[in-house]
Parts: C-alpha cells; sequence; structure tokens
C-alpha cells in the first residue's frame, strides 16, 4: 500500500515486465494526470510511474493502523494532523481512543532516511505526534531545494535561480528554489532556544531573481539565554556561561561570571569583572590622596630651588670674597678698600662650603 494506492501480490514472469493495474483505496479515484498501470519484473520489483490517488468528495484521508483510508468528513474523530518536516512528510493519522499509535512517515521522492534515525513516529490519543523526529537526505545526484515552503529533492543538473541560504542575526534563511517569475512565499526560521519578535514576521519572499525581498524577520533569545557570536554566526546560549580561567580582574573589580559590558563603571563589566560602587570609590580615593603627595612634594622642592636662587643673589651684591678672614688687603675684589676705614665682618659660608665675608662700611 503506497498511500491510497493498493498493489496487488503479482507473479513475476520469468523473463522482462507484465502490466499490472493497481487499484485505489475505497472511497477513493486515481489522480488526475495519473494512472494505476504499473510492470511487475521478473525480478521480483515494481517499476513505473508511481499512481496517485485521492479521496472522493466528502471524504479525507486518514492513517489508521498505518495504513491510508478515505473517511467521512462527518466523522468526528482527534487526528494527528499532515505536516512537513524538512524531508519528511507526516500523514494525516486517526489517533487511537487511548495511549498511541505507531506511524511510519516518509521521506520526500528522491530522498532516503539518514544513517542512524528511523522513520517511525507515534499519533497520540490527544492528537499530537510524539517520539524522535526523523531525518531524510537525497539521494546522489539531488540536492535539498525549497519550492513554495516545502522542501523536495532536484536534480543537481537543473540549472534554476535559487535565493541562498543565509543567517541574519538569529534568523535562518533556508535555500529556496526561486519562482519562474513574480515571488513567492517563505518562511525563515528562528534560531534554537529563540522567538520571533513582536510586531515581527518570520514570512520574505524569494523572487525569481534569486534575491529575498520583504521586511527582514527579527528573532530574540528565549528567557535565560542570551545572543552570542560564534564563528560569525549568531547563536542564544546560556546565561551561566563562566568566564574563561584567563579571565584577570584589575585589582578594583571582582571577578564575575556575567557578560561583560563597555564601557566599565560602578556596577559595570571589564574584561569579565565587576566593578562595586564601594571598590571604585576608594580606588579613587588612594589616587587622589597619591596626587596630594606629590604636589606637596614639587611644591617643596620648588621654594627650596627659589630661596637658594635669592641667597646667592644676595650673596653677590653685598659680599667680598677675601682669601682669609684675618687678612682684608688679600682680597680679590676691585672695590677700593682703606686700611683706615673701619669695617665690620660678618662670616657667611656660601653654597660652595667656600669662606665668604659680608663687608660693611
Amino acid at each position: 500500500n503506497i498511500g491510497l494506492v493498493r498493489y496487488p501480490t503479482t507473479l513475476a514472469p520469468a523473463s522482462g515486465s507484465v502490466a499490472v493495474t493497481t487499484q485505489c483505496a475505497d472511497n477513493a479515484h486515481v489522480r488526475t494526470g495519473f494512472s494505476l498501470s504499473v510492470r511487475c519484473t521478473s525480478s521480483g520489483s515494481w517499476s513505473g510511474t508511481t499512481p496517485q490517488c485521492e479521496c472522493n468528495d466528502g471524504y479525507r484521508a486518514v492513517t489508521v493502523s498505518g495504513r491510508q483510508i478515505c473517511q467521512t468528513q462527518s466523522v468526528t474523530a482527534t487526528t494527528c494532523p499532515a505536516r512537513n518536516i524538512g524531508l519528511v512528510r507526516y500523514p494525516t493519522t486517526l489517533a487511537p481512543a487511548s495511549g498511541s499509535v505507531a506511524v511510519t512517515t516518509q521521506c520526500a521522492d528522491n530522498a532516503h532516511v539518514r544513517t542512524g534515525f528511523s522513520l517511525s513516529v507515534r499519533c497520540t490519543s490527544s492528537g499530537s505526534w510524539s517520539g524522535t523526529t526523523p531525518q531524510c537526505e537525497c539521494n546522489d545526484g539531488y540536492r535539498a531545494v525549497t519550492v513554495s515552503g516545502r522542501q523536495i529533492c532536484q536534480t543537481q543538473s537543473v540549472t534554476a535561480t535559487t535565493c541562498p541560504a543565509r543567517n541574519i542575526g538569529l534568523v535562518r534563511y533556508p535555500t529556496t528554489l526561486g519562482p519562474a517569475s513574480g515571488s513567492a512565499a517563505v518562511t525563515t526560521q528562528c534560531a534554537d532556544n529563540a522567538h520571533v519578535r513582536t510586531g515581527f514576521s518570520l514570512s520574505v519572499r524569494c523572487s525569481s531573481s534569486g534575491s529575498w525581498t520583504g521586511t527582514t524577520p527579527q528573532c530574540e533569545c528565549d528567557t535565560g539565554y542570551r545572543a552570542v557570536t560564534v564563528s560569525g554566526r549568531q547563536i542564544c546560549q546560556t546565561v551561566e556561561t563562566t568566564c574563561p580561567p584567563t579571565t584577570e580582574c584589575p585589582s578594583i573589580c571582582t571577578a564575575t561570571s556575567e557578560t561583560p559590558l563597555s564601557p566599565p563603571g560602578p556596577g559595570d563589566r571589564e574584561n569579565g569583572c565587576t566593578c562595586s560602587e564601594e571598590s571604585s570609590s576608594s580606588a579613587v580615593i588612594a589616587v587622589s590622596a597619591v596626587s596630594l603627595l606629590l604636589i606637596l612634594t614639587l611644591t617643596t622642592v620648588i621654594l627650596t630651588q627659589c630661596l637658594l636662587i635669592f641667597r646667592m643673589k644676595r650673596s653677590m651684591n653685598k659680599t667680598e670674597t677675601y682669601a682669609e678672614a684675618t687678612n682684608p688687603t688679600s682680597k680679590t675684589t676691585d672695590v677700593p678698600f682703606s686700611p683706615n676705614e673701619a669695617y665690620a665682618l660678618t662670616k657667611i659660608t656660601s653654597p660652595a662650603e667656600e669662606v665668604i665675608y659680608e663687608v660693611v662700611q
């Protein structure tokens, strides 16, 4: 059974192949443009284009015990809805009265289940899907592209315009096959642990020229997460992430595990450190005290130099130097000196440790 198509058990021919007519499920008919005819080969395999059937008016396709049937739409029942996740196809499935029922999903055409994954999921009585999400990938020679919001596998030889995959902030754009003309609606996604920002939409458009149009979506991290950039790509990371062990804090700061902020200040962070009001004030007081001490020292040095210069000028203007204090006639100055005049000699020691005398006439 493939969808609503029923293949009968058929005896294979000794060679070549034989034509076989399949059937649609009850209350279903062959889809326009398709045929119920296939072929059974001598190797025991089916060949030919896969038939397509659809339910008659007033019926809908549901899966019961892994088999699709057509059920009247008047029947009220809980169902697990059909959905497409990547290349995986979930069928509409009638939910059981209690517990859950196993359902086998399918990969898109020209795709297969990825190694290590299973196509089996479960449909619960509440109408929700449970179990590990299946993963499918395109066969060799095919590539995954998005057409009208649905991923398919397209031959790599097909030349077509595509809107490229890209990451803008926390928004993820998928590689999308551009339409022949105009543009097609595409739904972007937020990164893990992020959601669309209020007032914005995840919907954009892929144009036939291969460019993205429309308002750029905006996503933000969920509560308890923060946006960080890793290898040029924004992700949402838990706020409990600690600082690297090599982080060194200034003496006026306290280590913290929170996000460094800039510029630093009281209550802010610098290189993974938190600066508190108290530690910052203490640092300011210490710096002020050192500055005041330097100013006082400089002032003392300047005053001492000024006093020394003043005394030297006074000595040069009012003193005469003699080789010996007891011999006034051996003075070395050109100032006239009369032995008959009375002089008062005052002994002064110069900065050069030489003996000079102040002469008062």
